[in-house]
């Protein structure tokens, strides 16, 4: 099988984890109970919002570990994938409970297709805004949290790298996942202590 396959199938996990997540909360409203399938929506935006927090509180001590706090600041894509879920669920509860037996069986064929598509493309839509999630929410929020930590915070024997991964945009090429953990290392490396 060519690599591009693979690099593509990969490219398409977070989607199926939101289906997945949406079928999995159908179950638990349909066959569980309704508080179970709120309460696991709700904690997951909550450990997103949790992430988020913790991230920030990771930087606001005397020594800032910009590498730890993004341990904390990845957690928060958990939340529009949570609200993705929990969207695609009410959609396959509707299907599920919409359709009344005395339907004709091509009515109830089409709504669970209906169902089916429309369930597919708000995951879809969702982990698309997991992802610009990532890169515009998670990326902005660090970006932030980083610049008003550490403004001020390295002297002249500080090399233009870590200065360079707070404050400058275009050399890390942008604030997206790799680029933060690159420039997490570089603030971290000039700010041990020699």
């Amino acid at each position: 099988m060519p690599a591009a396959w693979f690099s593509a199938a990969k490219d398409g996990l977070p989607a199926l984890a939101v289906a997945a997540a949406a079928v999995g909360l159908a179950v638990l409203w349909l066959e569980v109970t309704k508080g179970a399938a709120l309460g696991v929506a709700i904690a997951g935006v909550a450990i997103g919002v949790v992430g988020l927090w913790a991230g920030w509180r990771t930087l606001s001590g005397n020594e800032p570990r910009a590498v730890k706090s993004l341990r904390w600041f990845t957690l928060a894509a958990l939340t529009p994938a949570s609200i993705g879920a929990a969207a695609g669920a009410i959609v396959v509860v509707l299907g599920v409970e919409l359709p009344k037996d005395d339907w004709p069986a091509q009515t109830r064929a089409l709504v669970a297709a209906g169902t089916g598509a429309i369930t597919t493309y708000l995951a879809a839509a969702f982990v698309r805004a997991a992802d610009e999630a990532d890169t515009s929410w998670v990326g902005t929020a660090v970006k932030s949290a980083f610049q008003r930590t550490f403004r001020g915070r390295f002297d002249e024997a500080a090399t233009r790298d870590a200065r360079d991964a707070v404050f400058s945009d275009e050399r890390y090429d942008g604030w997206g996942r790799a680029a933060r953990r690159t420039r997490a290392e570089l603030i971290d490396a000039a700010l041990a202590p020699r």
